[in-house]
């Protein structure tokens, strides 16, 4: 087993993202849509990505694009428990408050703590997502934070 995911979705994301020009990419796609298809979540949540078109993954790679393809399959994720795919529901304004009762996590919060552990333990595809969470402000709603929770309206708007 891998050592923050299966060891199939390790050698995809290392074949698609961290070692691109090896050539691999479309050998990586094929280990995620086998592993998709066995139900690992993380897969599920990473061969979205890969559907999304040039501005998530390289384009070089020639993946096709299918963003209602992606969208199913994050969704398909969130409820194989992918953390990860979770977290980019949330990004992609797809975690609805039906499918936030169909992830087997407590909260988003729990989600983001399993996120950020691999993240702190190195990760690469989990430090992006984390610092998209803080990026686009996405903290506020995993951690329930309303207006009050800041000194004045401009701060909660920023």
């Amino acid at each position: 087993m891998g050592k923050f995911f299966s060891d199939a979705v390790e050698t995809a994301l290392q074949y698609i993202y961290y070692q691109e020009r090896q050539g691999k990419g479309w050998e990586g796609l094929e280990l995620l849509q086998q592993a998709s298809a066995a139900g690992d979540g993380d897969a599920s949540c990473i061969l979205a990505r890969c559907l999304c078109g040039p501005q998530y993954v390289w384009q070089g790679h020639g993946f096709p694009e299918d963003d209602e393809k992606a969208t199913l399959l994050y969704h398909k994720g969130v409820e194989e428990g992918s953390a990860l795919a979770a977290l980019i529901c949330l990004r992609t304004g797809d975690m609805t408050p039906s499918m936030e009762k169909k992830m087997p996590f407590a909260s988003l919060q729990e989600a983001f703590n399993v996120v950020l552990e691999k993240a702190k333990g190195g990760e690469p595809f989990c430090q992006f997502v984390i610092g998209n969470v803080y990026f686009w402000g996405d903290y506020i709603r995993i951690e329930n934070k309303g207006p009050d929770a800041f000194p004045d309206m401009g701060a909660f708007r920023d």
